[in-house]
């Protein structure tokens, strides 16, 4: 897992606290996946509006990924991080 390279990855993220606007919203960066949590707020508080009569939880996980990737690939873009994937695997690498 990351554990390992999280503090080292966040020096990476040159955005962490301060204010940044992303696809579908805007706020401060606090860390690296605290923010996935309102993702998945956001994508089943409207599915069960629009959708009350369905209560399967397939369809609205498709909906999420899509949404998590697309605002995991947004958010390393104003992190500062996007780009860096030769990077990151050769610390991983390194430190295996």
């Amino acid at each position: 897992g990351i554990a390992p390279f999280l503090s080292d990855y966040r020096t990476h993220c040159v955005n962490l606290g301060r204010h940044v606007s992303y696809d579908g919203g805007e706020g401060t960066a606090l860390d690296v996946d605290t923010d996935g949590r309102l993702v998945w707020c956001r994508v089943h508080r409207e599915y069960f509006r629009d959708h009350p009569e369905n209560f399967d939880l397939r369809p609205i996980g498709k909906i999420f990924m899509e949404e998590y990737a697309k605002f995991i690939a947004a958010k390393n873009v104003k992190l500062g991080s996007a780009g860096q994937l030769d990077d990151v695997r050769a610390f991983c690498k390194a430190n295996a």
